[in-house]
């Protein structure tokens, strides 16, 4: 498939476990790639993805669709503005959810190989 598209860039929103080796191939065969989260669920295999982009010469790109929520965005200027001074440890709370069909619909779900877990996953 990637040697007959003609695309600029190649979306990824397979299970989470197969972006590294999905990515690297795309990267390699000359595309952008866009991957949803997680990146990967190895510290290694993303380590592997921005190094095979790089060489590449490619951008490659992770789906962060909270990144631009407003209290985030809040947290983010008053970081950047200093007004907690030095931070030396930080916790957060995720107030959602999945519902035991969600993971129902995919047997690569809620599983460590190809999902990463909840925290990964969910709360990246």
């Amino acid at each position: 498939m990637l040697a007959i598209t003609n695309a600029d860039i190649i979306v990824l929103t397979t299970p989470s476990g197969l972006h590294p080796s999905q990515s690297i191939e795309c990267s390699e065969a000359g595309f952008h790639v866009m991957t949803e989260k997680p990146m990967a669920t190895r510290w290694e295999d993303g380590l592997a993805m921005v190094k095979a982009a790089d060489k590449a010469g490619k951008r490659m790109f992770v789906v962060k669709q909270n990144r631009r929520n407003d209290t985030l965005q809040l947290l983010k200027r008053a970081m950047q503005e200093k007004r907690f001074g030095r931070i030396y440890m930080v916790n957060v709370n995720v107030f959602w959810s999945r519902p035991q069909s969600y993971y129902d619909q995919g047997g690569w779900r809620g599983t460590w190989e190809f999902d990463g877990g909840a925290f990964m996953n969910q709360a990246s």
